[in-house]
């Protein structure tokens, strides 16, 4: 049997431990209503969602999520292994710039069209994600991040600049994004390259970060 979080105190957790004002980058700002949406639905389950139909609303959906789950998690001490821990397909670790140590697990991949899952599940098992998410490719990723349009709405719902060189720019959240990026597109490359790309509108996978000391 699985055990779920009570949706009331999650939330509640998340309003409490996350950050003032949320960074929203590139092109994307427009669909704000509905990432908000599926980022509330995504965290009931205590991990990060993301689905692949849209790039651009993969990468501000993980943006969301992870910045919000985690600071919940490391805050309140109340971090553990997810319920398919056992059942992971890969685990990684990496270090933010504020120095924080993350480890990250993605597994239960989910969909309609068992070929999409199957290669995420590939994916996953065998590429190597230290390599992937090298300094020269988390770069590439910063650099694209810090020439796009990046904006925050802040508590009283105003829209402000953000990102590099702004009073809102978070290093450790800029990172994060960045990563995500990187995944996102590899997973989006390799799903082209069996010509599969949009073939499964509802792919997902389960993924659970933590990182202690994180300055989210």
């Amino acid at each position: 049997m699985t055990a779920h979080p009570d949706r009331e105190r999650l939330d509640d957790l998340l309003d409490r431990s996350a950050p003032p004002a949320r960074m929203i980058a590139g092109p994307v700002s427009d669909e704000l209503e509905q990432l908000q949406i599926a980022a509330r639905d995504a965290v009931v389950d205590a991990v990060p969602r993301r689905t692949w139909a849209k790039p651009a609303v993969a990468g501000l959906a993980a943006l969301f999520l992870f910045g919000g789950a985690a600071t919940a998690a490391t805050a309140t001490g109340l971090w553990q292994p997810p319920w398919w821990a056992d059942q992971a397909l890969t685990s990684f670790t990496y270090t933010l710039p504020s120095g924080a140590e993350c480890s990250h697990m993605v597994g239960v991949v989910g969909g309609s069209d068992p070929e999409s899952i199957a290669v995420v599940e590939s994916f996953y098992r065998s590429t190597d994600i230290g390599a992937l998410l090298n300094d020269d490719a988390i770069d590439t990723a910063i650099a694209q991040i810090r020439s796009e349009e990046n904006t925050v709405i802040t508590d009283d719902g105003s829209i402000e600049p953000a990102g590099w060189g702004t009073v809102h720019y978070n290093a450790d959240q800029e990172y994060d994004s960045a990563m995500s990026r990187i995944l996102t597109n590899a997973i989006n490359a390799k799903l082209d390259s069996e010509g599969l790309r949009g073939a499964d509108q509802n792919l997902s996978y389960l993924g659970n970060v933590n990182c202690p000391g994180a300055d989210w």
